[in-house]
């Protein structure tokens, strides 16, 4: 469940027995046609990171140009910037 924060991000709290306690603070960065990115806070089951989610399966050589575009001039994506990656997708 997201909650909006005054300062324009969102507070995430977990809606199971496990997670109902857990609240991460999380941040829209950047969007473009078809990607976003977002920045979140650390939780007891997570560490803190930045996710770049897609609407396709994997983004095209022209939106990953945009995303690293996006993200050099963003302070906060710079810690996580070394340990992004693709993932594999195995067509499930």
């Amino acid at each position: 469940m997201d909650t909006p924060l005054p300062d324009g991000g969102w507070a995430w709290r977990g809606v199971s027995l496990l997670t109902r306690f857990t609240v991460s603070r999380w941040q829209a960065l950047a969007a473009g046609d078809g990607w976003a990115v977002t920045v979140f806070e650390r939780t007891p089951f997570t560490p803190a990171g930045l996710d770049v989610y897609a609407r396709t399966p994997a983004l095209t050589a022209a939106q990953e140009q945009e995303v690293e575009a996006a993200l050099d001039g963003l302070p906060a994506a710079q810690t996580f910037r070394a340990a992004l990656f693709n993932p594999v997708h195995d067509g499930r």
